[in-house]
């Protein structure tokens, strides 16, 4: 009888695949399965009144997807436009704050161990705590209306958690709990940065803003970068913001305000239309991952 031998780089491989297969295991169950319903329920007629049978409904193609696209009444469209914008801001007001902070916290000054960890706070205050005292700052009787009419720049109370007035709320909360990570990130690539380059620039003349325009800020393109790719994605997807902030609920969240996640929420638990909401949850999806692809193809061009 032969004596099989295994070699140790075989052994190797078998515990490896052992250790993974848990995660590849979870992966298939939290995410692949459920987008595989997802995209079966997208193509078919599943409301209120067919629950209870899924693979009994009727199929009905790309319906849902052109009611999405193409109806003259889309609220798909008028919520991902909102949530354009929203990210827009988000990200730019949240790269200018971060790159201020993060100028600050190089900087050599009594105290700047202590301004990085101020810093810091709203990233490591989990963001339910942080958006739930937003929420009662902003109320009508609330600290920011009591401090605005102090300084006498109004006289009566702004009602800022109805009507349009949302969009600014969940605006400043978003804000709030993403430009952390830009200072982070931003300082971690300043203290990179050689202090020889800075040295030779100044015995050239120049000044803050011409080191700040061609050493920092082409020395963090790399950095930027990336923390730009990763909060544009969490804003576009988000949902947590302006449900905590305005209460939840099909009401409580107005039409300033409503992002496509908030979107696909009411269609799916209030209005009951399942496939029409795993249609917008597609699209979605969708309109994330080409924002990862581009990434992808910027960095393959830079490489």
């Amino acid at each position: 009888m032969k004596q099989r031998f295994v070699s140790r780089s075989q052994r190797g491989n078998a515990l490896a695949y052992h250790m993974i297969f848990p995660t590849w295991l979870t992966i298939v169950v939290v995410h692949f399965i459920p987008i595989s319903i997802g995209i079966f329920i997208s193509f078919r007629n599943l409301t209120r009144y067919n629950i209870s049978n899924i693979l009994s409904t009727n199929f009905v193609g790309f319906e849902n997807y052109y009611k999405s696209l193409y109806s003259m009444k889309s609220d798909f469209l008028s919520s991902l436009s909102v949530t354009i914008v929203f990210v827009i801001f988000t990200v730019i007001i949240s790269y200018l704050l971060g790159l201020a902070c993060a100028l600050i916290g190089n900087s050599k000054f009594k105290g700047r161990t202590i301004f990085r960890g101020l810093m810091l706070i709203p990233l490591i205050i989990p963001s339910v705590v942080s958006l739930t005292c937003l929420r009662f700052m902003f109320q009508q009787n609330g600290i920011i209306n009591y401090l605005l009419q102090q300084v006498h720049f109004v006289t009566d109370p702004i009602v800022w958690l109805v009507g349009k007035n949302t969009f600014y709320v969940i605006l400043i909360g978003n804000i709030w709990i993403r430009w952390p990570l830009y200072f982070s990130v931003l300082l971690s690539g300043m203290q990179a940065i050689s202090e020889e380059l800075y040295e030779a620039a100044s015995m050239d003349g120049a000044g803050f803003f011409q080191k700040l325009l061609f050493i920092t800020l082409p020395a963090l393109k790399e950095n930027t970068f990336i923390t730009t790719i990763l909060i544009a994605i969490w804003s576009f997807n988000d949902f947590n913001v302006p449900y905590i902030m305005l209460g939840g609920g099909y009401t409580a969240v107005p039409d300033a305000a409503n992002l496509v996640a908030i979107n696909i929420y009411r269609k799916a638990f209030f209005s009951l239309d399942f496939s029409y909401a795993a249609a917008q949850s597609i699209l979605m999806s969708l309109l994330s991952l080409s924002l990862i692809l581009i990434y992808l193809q910027l960095r393959k061009k830079e490489d």
